[in-house]
């Protein structure tokens, strides 16, 4: 595959995307969090609702955060399939069913992510002090879990493209 073909410039696309979220998110967390110091410790002067604002950011940074990782290959794994003195052949096979798993379990994330989003529009939760709508937050790891999956299912499939041609 050319590096200008539809998959690659779909993935840069992707990674444009996470890297400006993640970086207007955290830098709205460093701003609210330096302002609440400021305004409670230096000021005295509470700011109601502000801790708010850092949790819905919050959101952002970590979900976006953990479905770059994905994209990375830092996401967190079990594996010990190499320590084992078995067939390179098996363990392959074992790489790419842990693969499909994985594919499955993200997707999963995904439909109870959509499923969130979906009792967030009938029930419309509000956080208690500036009335915000929870769905804001509600977008962020749902775009996390769809990043995530993506990720994933791009990994899997190159896995067993690579796993076709040994």
């Amino acid at each position: 595959m050319a590096k200008t073909s539809f998959g690659y410039k779909f993935i840069d696309t992707l990674d444009i995307i996470q890297k400006v979220v993640l970086i207007l998110s955290t830098s709205v967390v460093l701003v609210l969090l330096g302002t609440s110091i400021i305004c409670r410790y230096i000021l005295h002067v509470n700011m109601y609702g502000l801790e708010e604002l850092v949790q819905m950011a919050g959101y952002y940074l970590y979900f976006m955060g953990a479905g770059f990782s994905v994209r990375l290959g830092y996401e967190i794994k079990a594996d010990m399939v190499d320590i084992f003195p078995v067939r390179q052949k098996v363990k392959g096979y074992i790489h790419a069913a842990a693969n499909v798993i994985s594919v499955i379990l993200a997707f999963l994330f995904v439909y109870w992510g959509f499923l969130m989003i979906e009792w967030g529009v009938e029930v419309n939760p509000v956080t208690p002090g500036l009335r915000l709508p929870v769905m804001i937050s509600y977008i962020g790891v749902e775009a996390g879990f769809v990043f995530g999956f993506t990720y994933t299912l791009i990994n899997a499939y190159k896995f067993c493209k690579l796993l076709k041609c040994s």
